[in-house]
């Protein structure tokens, strides 16, 4: 499962430090294991070549589960990040959504034409790095396959995919979450109904530079007020 927790500081929390915590409070210690990447489950069900990454401060249980499921088409990585590894896990669907709303905005015969899309991308990066530190994970985090991977695979195709092309082609998101995607779950909405206060506030204690984003604070005013997506490669958010 993917997302962000609000925190009870300015800081929304992952799931590598929420789960933990509710355990303690029913008693049981145990170690966490998160898990990132590009993954698609119909692709690893056909045994196509995928590479994930396993992060937890506990090497021994990462290491373990490795052993159990790793196998020649399912290659695991480690890392340390646990936080890391978790924040871009839900991060990169929320952004996909932006960068993917480039893939219904700007056509050429019906097809999408990748320049601004890889610019979106770009920035949906740079935002990324700047936040997986903000929530306690690693930098880096956001250039591996939990980050920059799974963000490629997630703007190929899927739900926050959809919602993207659908916003690029002028829908608000409540028009396209009650037509084309009624009854469906979109992770990324729900992030960043998670990550917009919390954002706001990092503002403004200057715990985070405005400046430096233009993505997500589009995609949030696209969330919250219902609009449309005020957001081209261009110009950055409008």
């Amino acid at each position: 499962t993917k997302g962000l927790v609000p925190g009870s500081d300015a800081v929304p929390l992952t799931y590598a430090e929420a789960f933990p915590e509710m355990l303690r409070g029913r008693g049981l210690s145990l170690p966490f294991v998160g898990i990132g990447g590009p993954c698609i489950a119909r692709e690893l069900a056909e045994r196509r070549p995928t590479r994930v990454v396993y992060g937890s401060a506990s090497p021994t249980a990462a290491e373990a589960l490795k052993t159990v499921f790793e196998t020649p088409y399912y290659r695991v990585d480690l890392s340390d990040d646990p936080v890391g590894i978790e924040a871009c896990a839900a991060l990169k669907n929320f952004y996909a959504i932006g960068v993917s709303a480039m893939l219904g905005r700007h056509l050429r015969d019906g097809v999408a034409v990748k320049n601004p899309v890889a610019g979106a991308f770009q920035q949906a990066v740079d935002e990324m790095a700047l936040l997986a530190p903000w929530i306690g994970g690693r930098r880096e985090s956001a250039f591996g396959l939990s980050g920059v991977g799974d963000l490629h695979v997630t703007v190929g195709g899927g739900r926050n995919s959809r919602l993207g092309r659908h916003l690029g082609e002028g829908m608000s998101v409540q028009q396209a979450m009650s037509g084309p995607l009624a009854g469906e779950t979109v992770e990324g909405v729900d992030v960043g109904r998670v990550l917009g206060p919390h954002l706001e506030a990092a503002f403004a204690d200057g715990a985070l530079d405005r400046s430096q984003f233009t993505l997500a604070p589009a995609l949030i005013r696209a969330i919250f007020e219902g609009g449309p997506f005020g957001y081209d490669v261009s110009v950055g958010a409008a």
